[in-house]
């Protein structure tokens, strides 16, 4: 992809949606590389697979890399409250079963290779 739109191992819907648009403007005037017609096509996609379970995808969903989905999870139990902030040195969290756990209730799309996960609905 010539333009990054997975910031930090993350993609938003709405930043796909904008690519898919830039692209296909320049399909219309004819000023497309391969690598662009490719990207096009691979955001397409990626699109079809997602979007008809992501009612709000106009909206924003995120989807998170699945090498990246350990992270994401404990981010989420800290930023929710599950994790308390002064949690003793000696306690020690299975961070990859607990992800498995809560990567339970998302669904997969895969772009470029890489799989995603994202919170359907």
């Amino acid at each position: 992809m010539s333009r990054d739109i997975r910031g930090d191992g993350r993609l938003d819907s709405r930043e796909v949606e904008y690519r898919i648009h830039e692209l296909e403007e320049m399909l219309d005037c004819d000023g497309m590389t391969e690598e662009e017609q490719i990207e096009l096509s691979d955001l397409r996609d990626f699109r079809s697979e997602a979007e008809p379970y992501c009612p709000d995808w106009h909206h924003g969903v995120t989807f998170i890399r699945e090498d990246e989905f350990e992270e994401y999870a404990k981010e989420l139990l800290s930023d929710i409250g599950d994790i308390p902030e002064n949690l003793p040195g000696y306690i020690v969290i299975d961070w990859e079963g607990t992800s498995d756990n809560i990567a339970m209730d998302y669904s997969e799309a895969e772009l470029d290779g890489i799989t995603y996960l994202f919170r359907a609905s």
